[in-house]
């Protein structure tokens, strides 16, 4: 019981690891290149120079403001700064990359890959991790809302938090017949739509943010993958928590969820859009009613559970404004536990 509270407590506090290297990575967004030196593009980049590399954690109460939060952890900037600590001695040796940049008006998004050897222990004021000497690759995309300051104010991460924690040692990797690499869903026709911002500046970006809504409205929410073909690029790849596939084998993986769950829809809380690419935070809700057949053509039994997963993408528009790729980030863990295929 002592072990198993320690472990909660400690697992939780993983989140602020997540907060600290979104922000300290968060590259210079397009939007603000052309501003002064007090810009939130100028601030990031104080935040990592003095923040990460050269541990001047006291930079965040500059940078940040006062009232910054980040979901779904809803740490604050005290918490925040003593996960960087932390963080600087977990992995020494980290490195990120941050691509896929999109950034309108006071929002900004991101996807990017964090690696790093977790060579010394994780210490915070709530426990302690011993090191596994275990390198690690963690993808992850986020959402930044900036105040007319420009100081960051709030944060969404979205990470796959199975990944992380079984090459981090918390957990054990297990064998699973089912892989899930996708959060869509089908239904009626969504009765909250996304909050669009808009950009009458930029004719690329706003078309490319209807044809992201017309694929969540009339092509999966429902159930009409016939007409994918007209909007997906033949050469189409799906980046997940478990890999990358191609459209055909993704359209597939689509079939076995729908009839799993009959209800599922997914809502877009928010798109952002900039040149070819669109970020989209969502939420997806479904009920577990039908057996799920997996790639490896075993079946999950289901459990009439109600299943709610918040989860991101960023999708890219080829030339001739098809989409060909799409980058995925949910909780897998929280997925597969709700499934009933893992429990801890």
């Amino acid at each position: 019981m002592f072990g198993q509270r320690i472990f909660i407590v400690t697992y939780r506090n993983l989140w602020l690891i997540v907060l600290l290297v979104t922000v300290f990575l968060a590259l210079p967004f397009t939007a603000f290149a052309q501003e002064d030196a007090h810009s939130p593009a100028a601030r990031i980049q104080r935040l990592i120079e003095e923040g990460f590399n050269q541990g001047t954690i006291n930079v965040v109460d500059e940078l940040f403001a006062e009232n910054y939060i980040v979901h779904p952890s809803e740490g604050n900037r005290e918490a925040f700064k003593e996960s960087a600590i932390a963080l600087r001695g977990m992995f020494p040796d980290i490195h990120a990359q941050a691509d896929q940049i999109v950034s309108q008006a006071n929002w900004a998004s991101f996807h990017f890959t964090l690696t790093g050897t977790f060579a010394n222990a994780y210490v915070t004021s709530q426990g302690s991790l011993p090191p596994t000497n275990q390198f690690t690759t963690i993808d992850m995309n986020v959402f930044l809302r900036y105040d007319d300051q420009g100081k960051v104010v709030e944060e969404w991460d979205y990470i796959d938090n199975y990944g992380f924690l079984t090459q981090i040692g918390v957990i054990e990797s297990m064998s699973i017949g089912y892989t899930p690499t996708y959060s869509t869903s089908k239904g009626d026709t969504l009765a909250k739509r996304a909050d669009v911002l808009t950009d009458t500046a930029d004719d690329i970006a706003l078309n490319n943010k209807a044809l992201v809504q017309h694929i969540f409205d009339d092509i999966i929410n429902m159930h009409n993958l016939s007409s994918t073909e007209a909007i997906f690029a033949p050469d189409f790849t799906y980046h997940g928590v478990t890999g990358s596939t191609s459209l055909s084998a993704w359209k597939s993986l689509l079939d076995g969820m729908f009839n799993a769950m009959p209800d599922l829809q997914i809502t877009p809380e928010i798109m952002i859009a900039e040149g070819n690419l669109v970020s989209v935070r969502y939420l997806l809700r479904g009920t577990f009613m039908n057996p799920l057949v997996t790639p490896d053509g075993s079946t999950v039994t289901p459990n009439a559970r109600y299943i709610e997963l918040p989860g991101s993408m960023v999708i890219r528009f080829d030339e001739s404004g098809k989409v060909v790729e799409t980058h995925e980030i949910f909780d897998n863990l929280s997925l597969l536990t709700q499934l009933g295929i893992f429990s801890w």
